[in-house]
């Protein structure tokens, strides 16, 4: 069900760019026939802000889709529209993350190569640094050879 996620966890870890149309859904999420209201968009963005206010607090557990939904004051059912399961969450989180990074790329130092990218990778772990037990705990599922995101799954 969330076998396209670790193809994506994987282009964003060595710092390509994708760049593809999932009308803010991922893109193993259920299909829906409308386009997306600005409605829905803000909340597929209250339930990830939702979801990145518990990862903070506890790390990944079971049912934060739920939890997060819960939060968000939107039932679990609609929340699976953007987010098929908790790895959803996460890495729409580290998307984000991604996202705000290349932000900040007009900001580096001028430099050599080598001083522009420590300062990108010093921008990078502080962004991600209050999500690194979220972070540990999905990097465990992506090589674990049993979990269905797991790259050396079947």
């Amino acid at each position: 069900m969330c076998a396209f996620i670790e193809k994506v966890a994987l282009f964003r870890t060595i710092g390509m760019r994708l760049s593809y149309q999932y009308n803010d859904r991922m893109p193993d999420a259920p299909q829906i026939a409308a386009p997306i209201s600005p409605a829905d968009r803000g909340t597929r963005a209250t339930v990830l802000d939702a979801a990145v206010a518990i990862l903070g607090g506890q790390g990944l557990k079971m049912g934060l889709l739920e939890q997060a939904a819960e939060a968000a004051g939107c039932p679990a059912a609609r929340a699976r529209l953007w987010f098929s399961c908790d790895e959803d969450l996460i890495l729409a989180l580290y998307m984000r993350l991604a996202t705000e990074l290349e932000a900040r790329v007009p900001e580096l130092p001028v430099g050599t190569l080598a001083e522009r990218f420590e300062a990108l990778m010093q921008a990078k772990l502080r962004l991600v640094a209050p999500y690194r037990e979220a972070f540990a705990a999905l990097l465990a599922s992506l090589l674990d050879p049993r979990s269905p995101l797991g790259v050396l799954s079947d």
